[in-house]
């Protein structure tokens, strides 16, 4: 009966009484805001933001004010007033949110109070009263019955769970546009990530040597050109350079061949002093064009070989306990050069590396990949667990690490492959959360296929959403269904069925190709050809291609010909092509259709359009191949 009365007195006052389900509570009242705020309580009243309204800076000239004002105009069409009577007041005060014992999360908190005559968000920092203002940015929208812009009347108080929020941008085969980029850097402020893990390849103009980056690639003054955009919306661009594996984007030079282990351009050898210095250079050309960054990513991505060159061998011989050894001394070299030069250091800690030998690490690098288990060949639980033991043990913390590799359709809701999905990304934030002591997550995107960086929003946003609060929404449809609705605009519907659709026919133009091994031999240059994650190959492999058969075409004598499209798998190909065609004909008219109602993000729809366009012009190239053959039947005697 007293919980009664109390829920009868809020409700009589005007105001809802608080949740735990914070995204629920919003979304019940009509709003939405992604990532989800710790704490909520607002009234069942709405607050109309118009042209009369005045914002007030009482932070000087920071970049808040000036992105409310921009911003407001640009995703609403509002103007403020410079002399209104109803004020937006924006404010810092150091302590007015303690959500956790972490001065550096605590940092980024912020309130947000909703009267009918004020607005006042103070943060704790200049950080977040950024955050602060792009909650109220997202939770500001135009009212169905109305038309008026409102926010709800109430109070919000905000703080991320986790200190660094990290997504990544692979450019190993694309190249965005510096505008691109900068759109998306405001995309990823709106939704509270803090850090970029820039893995920038060739794709910059090395000081060093730059013949190693493409003609296109960024200059060192337009890098941190984009550095310095990033950082006004509190935004790091951390640089990734992929060394000393994955470096055939280096090594693949003849002035480089000699630093290549064991001949492979995948991998440089660890025991040759030019091997750092060459890596350290590059190390150096990113850190000057980066100024302001604290971090720089050290990919040790795959070091399968760790300590095979001839000159590592002299020393010690090539063994799974050395191959490990071999990695921490790199490590260990790398961290201690940018350490000396002011920057923290986040690495892969993967196979080669053994559970034992994590102690030997520094103890303030950050591991990039928290997961139980990355050694090829010790998969056993106690050995699992063992990693992420071993580095709560020594005191290193963890990124809590979802990966995304799309190629022809955004990521998939379920199932994927290597765990690569939505599910899967959730399920981290449950299961793997707990093992470690994470310091922040990475929501990777790897671009291995190539695919569009349209195609990451909903992943890179989940993860956003998870890292600043981890306990809301409670399940993975509800997330989904909120994006679709913050992303594209309340009246734009169906896109959840779009997504799935997509994924069916990227899944059929992946899976309808003839995949051969070449007549053309194998020197064990690449890494295709000179071995995998277990190990080198006994002989080197000869290079693989994708392709389709050619039609049936006549030959001599009589002018046969032989069907090649109407048996065997080929048949069920051409069968599920007739009905991938229909498929994506029926995408295209509801993406067409989403257009025409889409108040966000139309780039993005046309994106999707121009894909599935390709896809479905795979279909009809199958089905038009079989229909050379039908076509030859009245002109042939088929053999």
């Amino acid at each position: 009966m007293f919980f009664l009365c109390i829920i009868i007195l809020m409700v009589s006052n005007g105001f809802l009484y608080p949740s735990d389900d914070t995204d629920r509570m919003l979304h019940e009242r009509g709003y939405s805001l992604i990532p989800s705020p710790q704490q909520v309580e607002i009234s069942d009243q709405d607050v109309v933001i118009d042209e009369t309204w005045q914002v007030v800076s009482q932070s000087g000239g920071d970049f808040a004010v000036k992105a409310l004002v921009q911003e407001a105009e640009k995703l609403h069409r509002l103007k403020f007033s410079k002399t209104g009577e109803k004020k937006i007041i924006l404010s810092v005060n150091n302590g007015i949110v303690k959500g956790t014992n972490d001065p550096e999360i605590n940092k980024q908190g912020y309130v947000l109070k909703i009267t009918q005559k004020m607005v006042q968000i103070t943060g704790n920092s200049t950080a977040g009263l950024f955050y602060g203002v792009q909650s109220v940015l997202q939770l500001l929208h135009r009212d169905r019955v109305t038309s008026k812009l409102i926010l709800p009347e109430g109070e919000i108080l905000d703080w991320p769970d986790l200190q660094l929020r990290f997504i990544h941008w692979d450019t190993k085969n694309h190249l965005d546009r510096m505008s691109a980029l900068k759109e998306y850097l405001d995309r990823l402020a709106r939704i509270k990530v803090n850090m970029v893990s820039f893995e920038i390849w060739d794709k910059f103009r090395f000081p060093t040597d730059p013949d190693i980056g493409v003609k296109e690639g960024f200059t060192p003054a337009q890098l941190q050109e984009l550095v310095n955009y990033g950082m006004e919306r509190h935004i790091q661009i951390v640089p990734n350079i992929q060394a000393p594996a994955h470096m055939q984007w280096v090594l693949k030079y003849k002035r480089y061949a000699h630093l290549r282990a064991n001949g492979s351009d995948y991998q440089a050898c660890l025991c040759d002093p030019e091997t750092y210095k060459l890596i350290f250079s590059l190390y150096q050309d990113v850190i000057d064009a980066t100024n302001g960054v604290d971090y720089l990513h050290v990919s040790t991505d795959e070091v399968y070989y760790a300590g095979i060159c001839d000159k590592c061998q002299k020393n010690r011989p090539y063994n799974p306990e050395n191959r490990s050894l071999a990695f921490v001394d790199f490590v260990n070299k790398a961290y201690d050069y940018l350490s000396k030069r002011d920057r923290k250091v986040i690495f892969w800690a993967e196979w080669p590396l053994m559970p034992e030998h994590v102690n030997k690490l520094p103890k303030d690098i950050i591991n990039g990949v928290m997961r139980a288990s990355y050694f090829v060949g010790r998969i056993s639980p106690i050995v699992q667990d063992s990693y992420l033991t071993e580095q709560n043990k020594h005191g290193i913390r963890q990124l809590v690490y979802t990966a995304q590799t799309a190629s022809l359709a955004p990521v998939n809701f379920g199932g994927g492959r290597r765990g690569q999905s939505m599910e899967n990304l959730f399920n981290e934030y449950t299961i793997q959360y707990r093992k470690g002591n994470p310091i922040g997550a990475f929501g990777a995107g790897w671009d291995d296929l190539g695919p569009h960086s349209e195609l990451y929003w909903l992943g890179w946003t989940a993860v956003a959403a998870l890292s600043w609060n981890r306990d809301s929404p409670e399940n993975i449809e509800r997330f989904i269904a909120e994006f679709m609705v913050d992303f594209y605009g309340p009246e734009v519907r169906g896109m959840v069925d779009i997504y799935r659709d997509m994924a069916r026919l990227a899944g059929f133009w992946g899976n309808t190709w003839d995949r051969i091994v070449t007549d053309v031999p194998g020197k064990g240059t690449t890494r295709g050809s000179y071995g995998n994650s277990v190990g080198k190959y006994p002989n080197f492999h000869p290079p693989s291609a994708t392709l389709l058969p050619s039609p049936a075409l006549p030959f001599t004598p009589g002018l046969n010909v032989r069907p090649v499209y109407t048996g065997n798998r080929y048949k069920d190909w051409i069968r599920e092509a007739e009905e991938i065609d229909q498929l994506a004909t029926s995408v295209l008219h509801r993406l067409e259709e989403k257009r025409a109602r889409a108040e966000h993000n139309d780039y993005n729809l046309r994106v999707l359009l121009t894909l599935t366009r390709f896809m479905r012009h795979h279909a009809r190239l199958l089905i038009n191949l079989a229909q050379v053959y039908e076509l030859s039947k009245t002109t042939s005697i088929i053999s």
